[in-house]
């Protein structure tokens, strides 16, 4: 698991829980400690260690007849080996602008959306891992953006259609 954050280890405690996975290391990638106290009592319950030197190299081959990931190297020359791992590092949340037109935020920033995505400043969408709440996965983001482009687009030809009638006098 990669992250600096307790959301590493929630992932890990998950990932034990679910697939029986032990011996789970946390690598912070050398980037500052943003542990909490319940996060590192987690982490010790589930015999997880964490590696705070920063990756160097990732090892092994991803191509047509490699063997795929076998594991990292960190600072120092130490090597880590694993054939699965998970990046969590996290998100941040870019919502100034929102911020600044009088937008709805939740407390941790991020702002508020309806069920198009549109936020409390009329016009003005917001999708994927900005938004509180949602999956934060990639195809999740797509998927909202479809549904948010859909109904901009929804509201244009709605506008055409108005501006066509009104030209007839209809």
């Amino acid at each position: 698991m990669i992250g600096p954050r307790d959301a590493s280890i929630y992932i890990a405690a998950m990932m034990a829980d679910r697939y029986g996975h032990e011996g789970i290391r946390i690598l912070s990638n050398g980037l500052p400690d943003e542990y909490t106290e319940k996060g590192l009592q987690i982490a010790k319950a589930y015999g997880m260690t964490i590696e705070r030197r920063p990756i160097t190299a990732v090892l092994g081959d991803a191509g047509k007849d490699g063997k795929g990931l076998e594991g990292f190297e960190v600072e120092g020359g130490d090597r880590i080996e694993s054939t699965i791992a998970i990046v969590a590092m996290g998100a941040v949340v870019y919502s100034d602008l929102l911020r600044d037109l009088g937008g709805d935020l939740d407390p941790t920033g991020r702002p508020l959306v309806g069920p198009k995505f549109e936020t409390s400043v009329p016009g003005f969408f917001a999708v994927g891992d900005l938004v509180p709440g949602r999956k934060m996965q990639v195809y999740t983001g797509w998927d909202e953006a479809v549904d948010a482009a859909d109904e901009i687009n929804a509201r244009i030809r709605k506008e055409k259609m108005a501006a066509r009638l009104a030209a007839v006098g209809g």
